[in-house]
């Protein structure tokens, strides 16, 4: 048994770190030593005012590291049939296989993580991976890399999700890239992270042709414009 210490919310708007103690990780699962995990704003807004009928926010006390879903950290224990996977490797975690990651210490399923190599990068940045798996799934789920060949993309809102959604798309060969928002703030990261151009909700020009159009905003007014689009 290990003691490790992880967050628990004890009531809304009062998490608090706790110690516990843990097992080892069983059949297919590895230990892993957290290095980094990342505040998601929407579950973490949830949790922290709490109210919600559904998702997190609904039961406190929450389950402990709660409701951490993305983390970054490195293998320390390996359970039976790990094959694949080794003590010291770096990995990246999503909500799926195992322990909320707001804890010092985690037991995951082989099968739900993932080997990052960082190189010389900062190995914290890759807690929030899971966020660009799911602009990559959204972007490729319906299409494959050979659809956005040449074409012209808009993507619409530049929260975080259209910000790694324009990141994504800067590995294929597009034609253009429009990056749309109502800050100007968002707008010139967007610049930054590869857009070709950066433009307001109000300077879409709904009869411009667009082959592809991405919905990032998750706002009503953005939706219909996608759909006009």
């Amino acid at each position: 048994m290990n003691i490790i210490n992880c967050l628990v919310y004890k009531a809304p708007g009062k998490p608090v770190f706790i110690e516990m103690e843990v097992s080892g990780p069983g059949e297919n699962q590895v230990g892993i030593e957290i290095i980094a995990s990342s505040l998601c704003n929407t579950s973490e807004l949830r949790s922290f005012e709490g109210g919600y009928k559904k998702g997190y926010g609904v039961t406190y006390p929450m389950k402990t590291g709660e409701p951490g879903h993305e983390a970054v950290g490195k293998i320390v224990k390996t359970g039976p049939g790990t094959e694949g996977f080794a003590t010291g490797d770096i990995v990246v975690m999503t909500g799926h296989g195992g322990e909320p990651c707001h804890r010092s210490y985690v037991n995951r399923c082989c099968d739900d993580i993932a080997v990052v190599i960082p190189d010389s990068r900062d190995i914290k940045e890759a807690a929030i991976l899971e966020m660009y798996g799911c602009a990559y799934h959204c972007a490729m789920t319906p299409l494959s890399a050979d659809d956005y060949y040449k074409k012209k993309v808009l993507v619409m809102g530049m929260g975080a999700m259209g910000l790694c959604t324009v990141q994504i798309l800067k590995n294929f060969d597009t034609a253009e890239i429009t990056a749309v928002d109502l800050s100007k703030e968002r707008l010139e990261v967007a610049k930054k992270s590869g857009a070709d151009r950066v433009i307001f909700p109000e300077e879409v020009n709904k009869s411009e042709n667009f082959d592809i159009v991405i919905e990032c905003s998750g706002s009503v007014p953005g939706q219909e414009t996608a759909c006009e689009l």
